[in-house]
């Protein structure tokens, strides 16, 4: 089942933050039943955001676990939750957005018609479902969400005040980073990506 819609009244985003809807928002939830191993299904966030990656294009990159960005900006993002046997995949694509807030961007220069909106909805959530519906994962491999991944090498910081440089994502899918005191496994934490005064990372 699929469910697209160009707005949002009422909606969530990771911790149950307020959601914020760009004036040429697409919205899309996919529900399937993966085919996955339970073992794997941590993975199935991070292909869903490659799988989102791949169908805007070059330009847009990935943050851990769930933002899709261009620049520092975020302009989707991702969130994914299991039932029993169902997983619900939902994204959020900004594709314009004239005056967003700080940290937030849209991707066209003009408002998407709803060629543009079908195209992305169906693509993405046609991608999600034969992944996840692929007990070898189709398409998607964790090495390709590394390559699309600009959190790792990146100096990071985390809730509880903890920080230091993320050098990989692990076969589950948790953010590996070593800090001052050793290597440590981030599972759910909310990281931050850590800028310089000049801007640099």
């Amino acid at each position: 089942m699929v469910v697209v819609a160009d707005r949002q009244n009422h909606g969530r985003g990771r911790r149950d933050r307020e959601w914020v809807n760009a004036p040429g928002a697409l919205a899309v939830s996919v529900a399937c039943e993966p085919r996955w191993e339970k073992e794997r299904w941590g993975l199935l966030p991070l292909m869903a955001g490659w799988q989102a990656a791949r169908v805007l294009g070059a330009r847009v990159v990935l943050k851990w676990p769930n933002d899709l960005l261009v620049g520092p900006d975020k302009v989707g993002g991702i969130l994914v939750e299991a039932s029993g046997s169902l997983v619900v995949a939902g994204c959020g694509f900004n594709l314009w957005w004239p005056d967003p807030p700080p940290g937030m961007a849209g991707l066209d220069g003009r408002p998407p018609g709803s060629r543009r909106r079908d195209e992305i909805a169906h693509a993405w959530a046609a991608g999600f479902v034969a992944s996840a519906r692929d007990p070898g994962g189709g398409a998607f491999s964790l090495d390709d969400y590394r390559r699309r991944c600009v959190t790792i090498g990146q100096r990071v910081s985390w809730a509880g005040g903890g920080a230091g440089r993320a050098i990989d994502v692990d076969p589950e899918g948790a953010l590996v980073v070593e800090g001052s005191s050793g290597r440590r496994t981030l599972r759910s934490e909310e990281v931050f990506h850590v800028r310089t005064a000049g801007g640099g990372s």
